[in-house]
């Protein structure tokens, strides 16, 4: 899971502090085999985490009960990963399963910086191509974004531009970032992507703005995410 940027560390699931609805991919231990999305529910502390199968690649998946799963995500600060097993499969009143508890996740600090949920528009391209794609800021902080947009853009470690125009202090700024791609998660609707980015040589100046930001965006709304 490690690109060598961050050191990997052993941190218990409920540190994690998940929500339900969270994505998450799930994939046999086995190698090669394919892997699937599922949706987190809930989790109770030593006992089980209760997951729903989202959508075909998750029924496709193929869950067993009693065989061995890696489970990979993104908290909005690490990603991470973690082995477990299906304890349970259900089909009534959704498809869902039980897994077992994990004794303790893989995870690699990705954010250290306050993020606030927004709702920017800005756009994005694939770095040194002038090839603009409309996307949705749906949280910043000086460290990165998450943002939705209608296309893949690219695979996690490969680099594009971020342009979006924020008001600080009262004045319209652009900003041109470069990011590199952290995750990419299909979301529910079927031309719809989540994607993390982490900014990469963004100048003081850059960071000033970013902070700005956020910080009004969390102190207006209460939309703090990470603190």
């Amino acid at each position: 899971m490690s690109d060598g940027s961050a050191e990997v560390s052993q941190v218990s699931f409920e540190s994690l502090k998940l929500r339900p609805g969270s994505s998450l991919k799930i994939q046999h231990s086995a190698l090669g085999a394919p892997s699937g999305e599922v949706q987190l529910l809930a989790a109770v502390k030593g006992q089980n985490v209760m997951v729903a199968l989202k959508g075909e690649s998750g029924v496709k998946t193929g869950l067993e009960a009693g065989k061995d799963y890696i489970i990979r995500g993104f908290s909005g600060q690490h990603d991470f990963s973690f082995s477990s097993h299906v304890t349970q499969l259900f089909t009534a009143p959704f498809p869902y399963a039980m897994l077992s508890y994990p004794g303790s996740v893989e995870a690699r600090i990705v954010r250290k910086s306050m993020r606030a949920k927004t709702s920017l528009p800005a756009t994005v391209s694939p770095h040194g191509k002038d090839l603009p794609l409309n996307v949705n800021v749906v949280d910043l902080s000086i460290g990165g974004a998450m943002i939705d947009a209608p296309a893949p853009l690219g695979n996690p470690g490969e680099t594009v531009s971020l342009a979006l125009e924020v008001e600080f202090e009262g004045n319209k700024i652009k900003l041109e970032l470069h990011a590199q791609i952290r995750y990419v998660n299909k979301s529910d609707a079927a031309t719809a992507y989540s994607i993390g980015l982490e900014f990469k040589d963004i100048t003081q100046n850059d960071k000033l703005v970013l902070h700005y930001v956020a910080q009004a965006y969390a102190i207006n709304d209460g939309n703090i995410v990470v603190s």
